[in-house]
């Protein structure tokens, strides 16, 4: 089995590199969404020859990535090999990510079955529920506002920067509002006036972030033992205080 490498004009100064695999009756050949500027790429060394044109990073990165998608694609070639089968050795040097959410569920795919699981209480339920929705608008925000379309988190691999960064968005995510309000339009059941979060309702999505990893870890769905790491945080809120039966009598009659 033998893979080359050509190239596909995209525009005057571009092109794509492809990628041709030939073993007996089988000749495949696929265009890859790599470009390079034709008028300093090598097609002896599949590199740029010595340029500052090209910014170093890329000179680098691509021929790393055409030796990968090569290697790829020799590891698993099969008599069942076809034009989609490379395209997926592609995508998955190109987009890891995407490679590894196909076999393993996401994190908002665990928070749903986390949610479709639990029967405990009812309210704790309705906690579930709103940080589902939360972490669904906190990944729509990464993707959409932010522009990282491949943006997706992995009860297998999210790190405490990523459970901080959650974090840091829910408390901003009123002044987030006000600034997109057509995007958090359709995604609020209730579209009430934006208003800063109590630390204490913070801490408590936070802890519901680490029960729930806890929980993904009992599954043996993830051996990630971040939750520990970031540490649950204990509420604080008000003193008490106590009414006198004068007190409470006067406020049961009272018009409020």
């Amino acid at each position: 089995m033998k893979v080359s490498v050509y190239l596909k004009k995209c525009s005057p100064e571009t092109s794509n590199i492809c990628f041709r695999v030939r073993e007996k009756s089988v000749d495949i050949k696929v265009v890859s969404p790599l470009e390079v500027q034709d008028r300093y790429w090598d097609s002896d060394t599949l590199s740029y020859r010595r340029t500052t044109a090209v910014p170093a990073v890329e000179q680098k990165r691509l021929p790393e990535q055409i030796a990968s998608i090569i290697e790829r694609a020799e590891k698993t070639f099969s008599d069942k090999a076809d034009s989609r089968w490379m395209k997926q050795v592609i995508e998955d040097v190109l987009y890891p990510a995407r490679a590894f959410e196909r076999n393993h569920p996401n994190l908002l795919a665990r928070v749903h079955e986390y949610l479709e699981k639990f029967d405990g209480a009812e309210r704790t339920k309705e906690h579930i529920v709103r940080f589902e929705r939360k972490m669904t608008r906190y990944h729509d925000y990464r993707r959409e506002i932010l522009g990282e379309t491949d943006f997706t988190l992995f009860v297998e691999t999210v790190t405490l920067e990523q459970m901080n960064d959650f974090r840091d968005y829910v408390v901003n995510e009123y002044r987030l509002r006000q600034e997109h309000p057509d995007f958090y339009a359709p995604r609020m059941l209730i579209n009430h006036r934006p208003r800063p979060l109590s630390g204490t309702t913070v801490i408590n999505i936070m802890n519901l972030f680490c029960t729930f990893l806890h929980w993904c870890k009992k599954m043996k769905y993830s051996d990630n033992g971040v939750y520990a790491l970031y540490g649950c945080k204990e509420p604080t809120y008000g003193d008490p205080f106590y009414l006198t039966s004068e007190e409470r009598n006067i406020l049961y009659d009272a018009d409020l």
